[in-house]
């Protein structure tokens, strides 16, 4: 489960620690595993645990966690996936409740950054760029320019000059990762291979 917090926006009650509490109760009943909280990296943010099948967090989250679930093929869904399922006694499809991504764009490509991004992005988020796309997108992050085949940019900068490279701000970078009106893929489609029956949270 990724992004719960408490708030005084409406829309974030379904995410509320009591929440939480609440869906992972569920979860159990169902016979699902809630993972263990993992070990913060050194930005305090926590990795995805590598038998995670479902990841629950709001739509609108774009965490380390759901990035990374994103590559890694696997299903982002919202709480109301695990409320339906309680209620009918078992896991309900998942398609009509969120995302589930592809690894594939991200594979074996060299990432560079330029020198803004550098200079501007902070430390947590290099950390982050690389976390993404070397963990869980078995790509090459922070290559020589002259190697790459994408570079991370700044939103101001004229891209014109990395070119015939694909540039990336960081927000296009979400976006290619987990599009915020991405279209939900089933498993099974080529190349993604199907979650397991009893999901892991």
């Amino acid at each position: 489960l990724s992004g719960f917090k408490d708030s005084a926006d409406p829309a974030m009650k379904p995410y509320s620690l009591a929440a939480k509490a609440e869906l992972m109760q569920s979860i159990v009943r169902l016979k699902g595993t809630v993972a263990a909280e993992s070990k913060p990296d050194p930005t305090g943010t926590e990795k995805l645990d590598e038998a995670v099948t479902h990841v629950i967090s709001p739509p609108t989250a774009r965490t380390v966690k759901t990035l990374a679930a994103a590559l890694t093929s696997k299903w982002i869904l919202s709480s109301q996936w695990v409320l339906d399922s309680a209620k009918e006694g078992y896991w309900v499809d998942e398609a009509p409740y969120g995302f589930l991504g592809s690894n594939n764009w991200l594979r074996d490509k060299k990432v560079a950054v330029s020198t803004n991004f550098r200079q501007h992005c902070g430390p947590a988020r290099l950390v982050h760029s690389r976390t993404l796309v070397e963990d869980y997108g078995k790509g090459k992050f922070d290559v020589r320019l002259e190697d790459s085949d994408i570079v991370f940019v700044t939103n101001k900068e004229d891209t014109s000059v990395f070119a015939p490279k694909q540039t990336l701000s960081w927000e296009q970078f979400i976006e290619s990762v987990y599009p915020k009106a991405g279209k939900t893929r089933r498993a099974g489609d080529a190349s993604e291979a199907p979650p397991e029956k009893r999901p892991r949270q």
